[in-house]
């Protein structure tokens, strides 16, 4: 972060488009919407450390730190019923989003929006796919968020990308992440966790109607028909034959 900022970002990253510091504030990288925040005031900007780092969102930028305490969650709690290498993929996935949020909301950069952004997509993949697994087994829909099977693991994504922090220069960061295959929107992973809690603590034809007119009413209609056609009747018949026990 440190060099980034010394070198006021890139004039040139992956894509062939400058990356400079703040570059992302407003209208300036239309590649990170929604990076507009009321905390950004020009006449309090805030600089830290030794290298007198430019911070445009201190308190967002240090709020980062809970996610460091999400990970030790992981290694405190003692009934986990996942795989244990589940347990240190989230465990790394969080460390690396605390990095990468402080490093966006410091910066306004599009390497640190698609750092924060994609490490989110991550760690939601891998709690989608931990909380369905043992129900799913080898469906491929409902294990991979698609309709064919994905040519990296969780596992690998996870060790490709942490690596990748500190093998590979900070612009190269983005292509890492945003080549990687996993599901880039979390706004269907979230829909999918929400499908499979409901099915699990509700009847299912309650289940199955809440979450069809949610996804129509929430999601755009590329995520909407995957729910509605795709993930949902996949899900209801899988669930058809699980039973939760009453308590």
């Amino acid at each position: 972060m440190a060099d980034y900022w010394k070198s006021n970002g890139t004039a040139v990253d992956y894509q062939n488009h400058t990356d400079f510091w703040g570059e992302c504030l407003g209208r300036y990288d239309m590649r990170c919407p929604n990076t507009e925040y009321s905390e950004y005031n020009e006449s309090k900007q805030e600089h830290i450390g030794r290298n007198k780092i430019l911070i445009y969102e201190p308190c967002n930028h240090v709020s980062n730190l809970a996610f460091l305490h999400g990970a030790t969650k992981i290694c405190d709690y003692p009934d986990w019923s996942i795989p244990l290498q589940d347990q240190i993929d989230q465990k790394r996935s969080f460390a690396s989003l605390a990095a990468g949020s402080a490093f966006f909301h410091g910066s306004h950069t599009y390497v640190g929006w698609v750092f924060d952004n994609q490490m989110i997509s991550i760690i939601a993949y891998m709690a989608h796919q931990s909380s369905i697994k043992f129900i799913a087994k080898d469906n491929v829909v409902l294990t991979y968020l698609q309709e064919t099977k994905r040519s990296q693991t969780s596992s690998e994504i996870v060790d490709k990308v942490v690596k990748g922090f500190y093998q590979e220069d900070v612009p190269t960061w983005a292509k890492i992440l945003n080549e990687s295959d996993f599901p880039h929107d979390y706004f269907i992973t979230f829909a999918a966790i929400v499908a499979t809690i409901s099915f699990l603590t509700m009847p299912h034809i309650i289940a199955y109607y809440i979450n069809y007119y949610l996804a129509v009413a929430v999601l755009n209609e590329e995520r909407s028909e995957f729910m509605t056609k795709t993930y949902l009747p996949e899900l209801r018949d899988v669930m058809s034959h699980v039973k939760v026990p009453p308590e």
